[in-house]
């Protein structure tokens, strides 16, 4: 998991000369997405084999963008960088 994050900060870190927003800002707007897309992936696969309800796979999106995507954003950053990283 950590090479995951560590490859979005690097993404992030090389889009950040593109936006006017601060490289932390950017790193979770790109992990949260990230997540989001990887909970559909597994939502539309779900979907065909299972037929779950909408509703249950929305909620499954959002718990994936929230625990992994935010939360794993913010750990990250907490234990991996330094201020003038995020600068």
């Amino acid at each position: 998991m950590h090479t995951i994050y560590e490859k979005l900060w690097l993404i992030s870190s090389e889009l950040n000369h593109l936006t006017k927003v601060n490289k932390k800002s950017l790193y979770m707007a790109i992990s949260v997405m990230f997540w989001i897309l990887v909970a559909t992936i597994f939502c539309v696969v779900l979907e065909i084999f299972c037929k779950i309800s909408y509703i249950t796979l929305a909620v499954i999106i959002g718990y994936v963008a929230v625990i992994p995507g935010y939360f794993g954003a913010v750990m990250y950053i907490y234990r991996n960088t330094t201020p003038k990283d995020v600068e």
